[in-house]
């Protein structure tokens, strides 16, 4: 649908575009990434004709520089990050804009389906309700769906997004890039959009060029082209990449600097109703109970009767009974600062709580989980399911040895669970 080849850019001796290569298919959402000044906008800027370059784009089998302005229009749409407004028009004289390029002859006439055109859009973007309102009394979320309408009665065959979402709030930046990625899917509209919201870029693209002074890193799906090593190595800072929780698509943390602090764990019980251990840093835990999610991270552990998990700061283990009658076996001898704790009633296992000070890989989690419900299951007589039992560790340096600790933590739980 659209191919790139060769395609420089230079203003004066500065070369902002060095030489690239991509395609895009028809019907593709396709994502621009990279740092300030990698060259983005100027892509945008050649595509839609207002940068002078070197080497060819083709748009469909044709060359854009041979599109007069009227035909340009015909084929490119553009949606700004913001759009400086010199007179007051209403919302739909606005939107009306957007049918300038299919008018043809020197008395331009308006004819019923320019009409429907403009009535059909403003309906996708959900703005009839404002047609008469006052363009510059619109919020940005408002303006930036009045613009998307403008691009529609184009009819465009490629969507150029310049960073649309980059002054509106997180639910307004959905709202937006749900009805650009369902006019991609349903209408087959081909969009090209930069991103500096990685996160964003990977939930909505089905490609990402990578970009870094002015060359190309890597052209590839979101989950293989937002890796570590390439987005470190792109944006020179740390990032980590995890995979969203509820959609398949990549997620981007940031991560700042974090001082080493040493690790304090205090237990006691609170008015006879239940046990709380307070853990100091917060810890990363892993757990078979009073988790939202398989990793979370808290500063408490209440163990008793459990209240509201959506608004609790703690992990909450449910045991039952009386809670002065439990007796804790305690191993604080461990690698790490490796610490067990075991709860007793009558001799009865009530949960198993093992806490590190370091660095543990999330598979590690698993492997101590099975190694500890693997040493329960030799003690009790109930299903090991029904004993709570969680893991935690301080995720700072070091990083732990699975090794050593996995040995200790066998040969310590062997003897407490007896």
């Amino acid at each position: 649908m659209l191919a790139v080849q060769n395609l420089t850019v230079k203003y004066h001796q500065f070369t902002a575009v060095k030489g690239i290569d991509f395609e895009v298919k028809c019907g593709e959402f396709f994502g621009i990434c990279g740092p300030n000044g990698s060259g983005k906008s100027t892509i945008l800027r050649a595509i839609n004709g207002i940068s002078a370059y070197q080497g060819d784009i083709w748009l469909e089998g044709q060359n854009i520089k041979e599109f007069s302005p009227g035909e340009r229009a015909r084929h490119i749409a553009v949606l700004p990050q913001h759009i400086d407004l010199s007179f007051a028009f209403n919302v739909k004289e606005m939107v009306k804009m957007g049918r300038y390029a299919h008018q043809k002859g020197l008395l331009k006439s308006w004819l019923s389906k320019d009409e429907e055109r403009v009535n059909a859009a403003m309906q996708l973007t959900s703005i009839e309700h404002l047609a008469e309102r006052d363009i510059t009394t619109l919020s940005g979320g408002e303006m930036q769906r009045v613009f998307l309408a403008r691009a529609i009665v184009q009819e465009p065959q490629l969507l150029l997004l310049d960073e649309p979402t980059n002054h509106l709030d997180i639910a307004q930046q959905m709202k937006l890039l749900e009805r650009i990625y369902h006019l991609s899917k349903s209408e087959g509209l081909t969009i090209i959009g930069i991103f500096h919201d990685l996160n964003i870029a990977g939930l909505f693209c089905d490609r990402l060029l990578m970009l870094k002074d002015g060359e190309v890193q890597t052209i590839a799906a979101p989950e293989d082209a937002l890796n570590e090593p390439l987005l470190e190595s792109i944006y020179e800072s740390p990032l980590i990449r995890r995979d969203h929780p509820k959609t398949p698509a990549p997620s981007i943390n940031m991560q700042r600097k974090v001082n080493k602090e040493t690790m304090k764990i205090t237990r006691k019980l609170a008015k006879g109703q239940h046990w709380e251990i307070e853990c100091y840093p917060p810890m990363k835990f892993l757990g078979n109970q009073g988790l939202r999610n398989p990793f979370e991270w808290k500063s408490k552990i209440l163990i008793g009767k459990p209240t509201d998990q959506q608004a609790s700061p703690y992990v909450m283990l449910n045991i039952d009974g009386d809670f002065e009658s439990i007796k804790w076996y305690e191993n604080r001898e461990g690698p790490f600062s490796g610490e067990i704790k075991i709860a007793k009633k009558h001799d009865d296992v009530q949960c198993v709580i093992v806490l590190f000070d370091g660095i543990i890989v999330e598979t590690d989690y698993l492997k101590l989980f099975q190694i500890i419900s693997c040493m329960i299951a030799k003690h009790i007589k109930r299903p090991i399911v029904d004993v709570p039992v969680l893991i935690g560790a301080t995720i700072q340096e070091p990083r732990i040895n699975f090794k050593k600790i996995s040995s200790w933590l066998e040969t310590a739980l062997e003897i407490e669970l007896k």
